[in-house]
């Protein structure tokens, strides 16, 4: 993904702060002014601050500004979803009573292709374990992933048999059907279930050989992650992080650097929503429901009460690196990049272990 200079972050503050004031030019004017590979992202930048302060019918011009010259459809998406929604900008009420728009987006291939790569490249930094495989899957949902990590650790000659799974899930229903899963998958293995958010479970129970953590702990800000991340340091010998790089915990409502970092994140989501072929009620309850909830959460709600905390690699291995005492990093891979998206996976070892 592209970050913004500080020179660059502060024209467009300034600009913005002239047009919120009614003071500014006329969009055409203004982003003219914009260099053209920044164009879309600006009017994205503006339109989303206006529509915020329920000023839409000021928005629109800099959105519809936007869907025309935009290389992925971040305004034109928006445009769509204030039009079914009156105009309101607010976060879309979604149902989860249809199963089609989870695995439609499930079955996404950059998204298939990152779990793949996470697979292989924790794998590959995994060590061999002599007794019978212990492991968390924090934010389990369907239980899927570490499964698919266990039966890669078997077909490498890396484990013997799985004795103990921890799932950790805040929905029952995930619950529900990880167990089921994983109890196929390792009829032998104890399961324990844990239906909680990771800062809302008051313990972990047992001790584990690794724990997984992928894209489920960034609803949690920073400060939040460097108290409960290190839990999962206490219990288990490794801890492998898959999560999706982005700028949205340190950076202020209204900054140019978070809708920035939105604009692409979700546009790029949107613009593979869209390409993978599905009904259009499919594909847009889909981005609604897995995409837009986060979106306009991230740019109409102050850091603390939004839902979505990614942040950037650098940042997360200089948190890890503080809260995971005794422990190094022995793995650091990307699971899939283009110019606006990246996944990547961090694996964290205990001194001893790493070794």
């Amino acid at each position: 993904m592209y970050l913004l200079s500080s020179e660059e972050s502060g024209r467009w503050e300034a600009a913005a702060s002239e047009i919120l004031d009614g003071k500014g030019e006329s969009v055409a004017r203004a982003a003219a002014r914009v260099r053209p590979d920044m164009r879309a992202a600006f009017c994205y930048y503006v339109g989303t601050m206006l529509a915020s302060q329920g000023r839409t019918d000021e928005a629109l011009p800099w959105l519809e500004y936007g869907k025309a010259v935009e290389p992925i459809p971040a305004c034109s998406y928006l445009l769509d979803l204030l039009d079914r929604q009156g105009g309101e900008f607010v976060i879309p009420e979604v149902a989860f009573t249809d199963p089609r728009p989870w695995g439609h987006f499930s079955s996404l291939p950059s998204l298939s292709s990152a779990r793949t790569n996470f697979i292989e490249r924790a794998t590959a930094s995994l060590p061999d374990f002599e007794a019978p495989l212990r492991y968390a899957d924090v934010g389990c949902g369907s239980g899927e992933l570490g499964i698919r990590l266990v039966r890669s650790l078997e077909s490498a000659g890396k484990i013997t048999g799985v004795e103990d799974v921890m799932l950790m899930d805040p929905s029952p229903g995930m619950l529900d059907l990880a167990q089921r899963n994983v109890g196929q998958a390792f009829p032998g293995a104890a399961v324990t279930l844990v239906q909680a958010k990771l800062e809302d479970a008051r313990e972990l129970p047992g001790r584990y050989d690794f724990s997984i953590a992928s894209s489920s702990v960034h609803h949690m800000t920073a400060e939040q992650k460097s108290v409960h991340l290190p839990r999962l340091a206490e219990v288990a010998d490794h801890f492998l992080l898959s999560e999706l790089e982005g700028n949205h915990d340190y950076p202020a409502l209204g900054s140019p650097e978070l809708a920035f970092s939105v604009y692409q994140i979700f546009g790029r989501g949107v613009q593979w929503v869209m390409d993978q072929p599905a009904p259009g009620e499919v594909q847009r309850a889909c981005a609604d429901t897995f995409l837009m909830t986060e979106a306009i959460s991230i740019l109409s709600q102050p850091r603390g009460e939004r839902t979505e905390y990614h942040m950037l690699r650098g940042q997360w291995k200089e948190l890890l690196g503080r809260g995971l005492s005794g422990f190094e990093c022995v793995c650091e891979a990307t699971c899939y990049a283009d110019e606006y998206v990246e996944q990547f996976m961090l694996h964290y070892a205990r001194g001893a272990a790493a070794r």
